[in-house]
Formats: C-alpha cells, structure tokens, sequence
C-alpha cells in the first residue's frame, strides 16, 4: 500500500476510536498478541471493557499479522468460534 493508502486506512482507524462498542451484541471474536503493541497492556484491557461481550483470544506466539503469518492456527480460532457462538444462537432460539 502507498502512503496515501496508507493516510486514508489511518484517517479510518483514527475515527473509530469514537466508536461506542459497549452494545454491540453481535458475536465478536478478538485475536491478538499480548506483545502486539496494538493491542497490548491498557489498549487491550480498554477494549475489553468496552466490548464486554467480545471474546478475546490473546496468544504470545501471534503476530501482528496473523492472519497471514499464522492462517490456519486463526481459521481454527475462528471455525471453534463460530461453533460456539452457532451452537448457543440456537440454544437461545
């Protein structure tokens, strides 16, 4: 991505920090590193207390960009989560 790609996703990411995320009910899965300085000490405990119905999954040997760096220990994350939050929606209906 060139800087004002990069300027732009910034301007994105900056506006979000508003965000009110106490009432978001929708299932959210949070996957990170305690040693990702995104989201690490503080940022993730004030996160957690701003989504209180997150889950959070924070793993030392994640990256940043695990996504791309570790795909298939995220697509397990994801599949266990979405089999949990699929098994209670149906529990509840």
């Amino acid at each position: 991505m060139g800087p004002q790609a990069f300027l732009a996703l910034f301007d994105q990411y900056s506006a979000a920090t508003g965000l009110d995320l106490a009432h978001v009910d929708i299932p959210t899965l949070v996957i990170g590193s305690p040693h990702d300085t995104g989201l690490a000490g503080e940022r993730a405990d004030a996160l957690k207390a701003d989504m209180p119905a997150a889950e959070f999954h924070l793993d030392p040997r994640l990256t940043h960009f695990c996504h791309s760096d570790q795909p298939d220990e995220v697509a397990r994350l994801v599949l266990a989560f979405l089999d949990r939050t699929a098994g209670a929606r149906h529990t509840a209906a």
